[in-house]
């Protein structure tokens, strides 16, 4: 009689004298009232032939689908064979050759891992020459546990042999591979999991753990990265903590590794955590590794009660090598007690981003006279006490000063050259090499002024201190009340600025005469962006310049390159924008332009928030906006055009385009919130035709679809040049289209 083992019971299929006794000893418990007991071993002996003969024969099967290649419905017999009898071994060692037949080691291993979890403890009779169980080869004993371990461990060893070659590879030729995944972390955690001759290689590699970037990070990359902090410590140099959450988990484990001082080659510190504050911890990590520190960037707290200046300086005090520094939160940034100036040490800071929400002139004046070597100083703040005396603090403390922008874009900060370890200070930004000053007198190349500052009578001494060093000047120009309003801006209209190359003017308001004047003394400007709030100083200002180019014969500034012409945007109003109605002014401007021909340097166009709609009592002006829109066509230096907020025909619109296709010399070009009337899929048509664009935007557009994309596609008589094509927020455009546009222009962005 059988003992109850599965293997056993096989016996019964082909032995005559094992079926005998099978039977007679079942009679004979029928005989003594044994009956439990046969019906215990009738279901085994059922079991067994119904499993024992189905799963030889989806065997046989799934192994003859697999050597012809027909995975799939071999992978299918060996899921049904697992489903028959997911205790027994026999689906897994099945399914895992055929992962093996396919180069799938790593699927392989995990179907015999989950096998070794269900199989049971039976012993089993298997054939000595193949793992296939048949009833009439020899066969040798062993448990299921047992076979299945010994394939997962000849697997195993299949895998480490594929992925060894790792462990061969020279480190230099490591870090030309993995060099490119410096800036993602998120990449070379994954990496991790590939084996552990790749964990091991990996994390010895100290290229690619110089950046610590935190951002996109999930919970259980967050905790891996914690697990491997104390084995790449060394290589760090560069830190990024963009919240609260990863700063509450990762920072810790920094400052245990601070504490300990190995933190040794850390240079960038960069967290951003709101609602977290300055606590102990953060600074005994600034403590500890502070000195090695050129970078720091702290966004910690969100709290309107709270102090900025006091920890600006004890941080100050603990990073004495810090030369870039972004510092701020929603806190006060005010004027301390006289302790705080007469205790604090000044600091040889080079570049600062402060952000608050109430910034004073003291504090400001504080700032400039301790970091005394400061050249370039971007403010951020909602609220500023004594805005007429920031400019005043510039002048007489700032004698280093580069660089000073007032509500600036973050961006615009952070494109600016960075000090780089074991750079001096004097190298932390140069100007261009053909901005530099004739004389000594000043350093200050870059000014940004706006509203919460704009106050003449220190703007106007700080421009005449620095006149001969500006490079780049943008500041708001309108009528102030005050008696003394006439006389400042007669003296800013009398100041000359030979070394200026970027004038921006914004809320230009009845001071058109004077925004002529100092464009008459900027001899050497190439790029002028002019924000118009009445379009009586935008029709001043444009005849000037189109009758200045008629009367010299050559342009104001023979040099200008870039030409923006917008609406000052402190005037939209709420759902709507107020655009200028243009006239004969626009298009004398661009009469003269085409007239001086071959002289020009005009290379690149904005108009933004312009009128040049067709509706008017003046029957002349749809004629005149034609002859202006190609004259501009027409000029052989044009590379670049934008169109923003625009009203204007579709009729006028198409017929700029051709134009332009017929110039042949545009390569970028750039549509934003034309509205449907403007701009739709023939005015594509006529984009595609200009075969020299090789970067367009398209935003914001409501009238193109996904038809207009065929004129852009790799068709007859269209546009082959297009390199780059920008889709963001247009409606009716769908992935479909972009999926197809994507087979004909290398770059393809949608958002």
């Amino acid at each position: 009689m059988p003992n109850g083992n599965a293997s056993e019971y096989i016996h019964l299929l082909t032995s005559h004298d094992a079926w005998t006794q099978f039977m007679g000893e079942n009679d004979k418990a029928i005989q003594q009232g044994l009956f439990h007991q046969v019906i215990e071993t009738s279901c085994l002996a059922i079991d067994t032939f119904v499993h024992s003969r189905l799963l030889i024969v989806y065997q046989s099967r799934a192994m003859a689908y697999g050597k012809i290649g027909q995975f799939e419905k071999a992978m299918a017999d060996a899921t049904i064979m697992m489903a028959l009898s997911p205790r027994q071994p026999q689906g897994y060692l099945c399914a895992s050759e055929l992962y093996t037949m396919q180069g799938k080691t790593a699927q392989a291993v995990s179907i015999l891992e989950k096998g070794l979890l269900n199989v049971s403890g039976t012993t089993l009779s298997i054939p000595t020459e193949n793992t296939i169980v048949t009833a009439t080869t020899p066969a040798e004993t062993i448990t299921a546990r047992e076979l299945i371990k010994t394939q997962l461990r000849i697997t195993q060893e299949q895998v480490e042999r594929r992925i060894d070659f790792i462990k061969s590879v020279p480190t230099e030729i490591m870090m030309q591979i993995l060099g490119c995944f410096e800036d993602h972390t998120s990449d070379l955690l994954e990496f991790l999991h590939v084996s552990k001759p790749w964990r091991e290689r990996i994390l010895g590699c100290s290229k690619v753990w110089t950046k610590i970037m935190t951002k996109g990070l999930k919970i259980q990359q967050l905790d891996q990265l914690c697990n491997i902090i104390p084995f790449i410590h060394p290589f760090i140099k560069s830190i990024l903590l963009e919240n609260n959450v990863v700063y509450s988990k990762v920072f810790p484990i920094f400052v245990e590794q601070a504490n300990k001082r190995r933190l040794s080659n850390l240079n960038k510190l960069t967290i951003t955590s709101h609602n977290t504050g300055f606590d102990p911890p953060l600074f005994n990590a600034l403590q500890n590794m502070g000195t090695h520190l050129v970078k720091l960037s702290l966004i910690l707290f969100d709290d309107e009660d709270k102090n900025m200046m006091p920890y600006l300086f004890i941080i100050l005090e603990l990073c004495p090598h810090i030369q870039d520094l972004t510092y701020g939160g929603n806190g006060m940034l005010t004027e301390d007690e006289d302790d705080l100036k007469r205790s604090r040490p000044c600091h040889g800071l080079g570049m600062a981003f402060l952000r608050c929400s109430y910034l004073s002139h003291g504090a400001l004046e504080l700032v400039l006279r301790k970091c005394w070597k400061l050249r370039t100083l971007y403010l951020d703040a909602e609220v500023v006490e004594g805005g007429t005396d920031i400019c005043k603090a510039i002048q007489e403390h700032g004698t280093e000063l580069e660089d000073f922008r007032f509500n600036a874009d973050e961006d615009t900060y952070h494109r600016l050259p960075l000090v780089e370890e074991g750079q001096e200070n004097n190298d932390v930004h140069h100007p261009p090499s053909d901005s530099i000053p004739t004389t000594t007198q000043g350093c200050l190349y870059h000014l940004q002024i706006t509203d919460e500052i704009y106050w003449l009578p220190t703007l106007v001494p700080l421009l005449s201190a620095y006149c001969e060093t500006l490079v780049e000047l943008d500041m708001p120009l309108r009528v102030l009340p005050g008696a003394e309003f006439s006389h400042q801006i007669r003296a800013l209209g009398q100041t000359v600025f030979p070394s200026m190359r970027k004038l921006s003017i914004r809320d230009i308001q009845r001071t058109h005469r004077t925004v002529t004047d100092i464009i008459h003394q900027c001899r050497m400007l190439r790029n002028l962006s002019l924000s118009f709030a009445n379009e009586e100083s935008a029709r001043y200002v444009l005849e000037w310049m189109a009758n200045d180019m008629v009367t010299l014969g050559h342009i104001p500034t023979p040099t200008l390159e870039g030409l923006e012409i917008t609406v000052c945007e402190r005037i939209y109003d709420g759902g709507g924008s107020l655009h200028l109605l243009m006239d004969h002014a626009f298009v004398a401007l661009f009469h003269a332009f085409h007239t001086l021909g071959g002289q020009s340097a005009l290379q690149t166009v904005v108009f933004a928030g312009l009128d040049l709609s067709d509706v008017s009592f003046f029957t002349e002006r749809p004629t005149l906006y034609f002859d202006a829109l190609s004259h501009l066509a027409s000029l052989s230096t044009i590379r670049c055009i934008k169109i923003i907020e625009v009203v204007l025909s579709k009729k006028l619109l198409n017929h700029f385009l051709c134009m332009l296709g017929k110039q042949g010399t545009l390569t970028s070009l750039h549509f934003a919130h034309l509205g449907r009337n403007a701009i739709d899929d023939t005015s594509m048509a006529w984009v595609g035709s200009i075969t020299s664009l090789k970067d367009l935007t398209l935003k914001g557009l409501i009238g193109i679809t996904d038809n207009c994309l065929d004129s852009l596609g790799n068709y007859p008589n269209t546009n082959r040049s297009l390199d780059t094509l920008s889709i963001v927020a247009c409606p009716f455009i769908t992935e479909f289209g972009v999926r197809y546009i994507r087979h004909h222009i290398p770059h393809v962005v949608n958002l």
